[in-house]
């Protein structure tokens, strides 16, 4: 009899550990601010600073291991995982937005092409160490990951914040959040690690490490557990 009495109390206990694991990611800010730009002040958005410094938004946000797992986390901007997601880059993550109907924004951006002297710079200082390293020339590829992969040991919560200006992005940031003024939205975060073929992504070093210390290469896509508010200002 006080095994039937207390088993139900057993099962809840268990699913209330059960319920904690896994890794959890967080948006630590209360809102988002974007401005109302409309085609006509397009111009004068990106002439004007004023309109990007009140524009701007710095985006905090934390991820926890509640596993009793190693994890390494692969962010491959390249993923078949996101060929689905329509958010904004913020560096490790992506910012997506939805209305009350649950539709996405739909964000339009471009990255910086052959020509453009920043790009370029950038491209010929990779291929030469990743030739000097011993690498193909695609190699460069290894050193962008490395550089923004991460470990995130049991126990452990890493915070990561990026700034954005909304909706037309910044000096440095090629994107355009499509908002109808009208209508409410909310913000959430998505970030992904990819494991497939991890080998011949990232460098040889990197690659020791993981095997060395039998980390586990994270594979998904998290989404953040809450979602904050979009407000509009003129």
């Amino acid at each position: 009899m006080k095994f039937i009495i207390f088993l139900p109390l057993f099962i809840i206990t268990l699913l209330g550990c059960q319920s904690n694991k896994g890794v959890e990611l967080e948006i630590i800010n209360q809102e988002v601010i974007s401005l109302k730009v409309r085609p006509a002040e397009t111009l004068k958005y990106f002439s004007d600073s004023t309109f990007r410094l009140k524009s701007k938004n710095i985006i905090t946000y934390k991820l926890t291991n509640n596993d009793d797992k190693t994890y390494f986390f692969n962010l491959n901007w390249y993923s078949h995982q996101l060929k689905n997601v329509n958010g904004i880059n913020i560096g490790r993550a992506y910012l997506n937005f939805f209305d009350n109907e649950h539709k996405n924004v739909l964000t339009y951006g471009f990255s910086p092409s052959k020509g453009d002297t920043c790009y370029d710079e950038f491209t010929k200082s990779q291929q030469l160490t990743a030739k000097e390293l011993g690498y193909k020339i695609d190699g460069m590829e290894k050193f962008y990951y490395d550089n923004n992969n991460f470990i995130l040991y049991p126990g452990e919560t890493l915070y990561f914040e990026a700034y954005i200006n909304l909706p037309l992005g910044g000096e440095f940031q090629y994107y355009n959040a499509r908002f109808n003024y009208k209508k409410t939205y909310k913000a959430e975060i998505l970030m992904c690690s990819d494991s497939i073929n991890y080998k011949k992504k990232l460098s040889r070093t990197v690659v020791r490490t993981i095997l060395k210390n039998k980390f586990e290469v994270y594979h998904g896509i998290i989404k953040s557990k809450n979602n904050i508010p979009v407000r509009f200002i003129e």
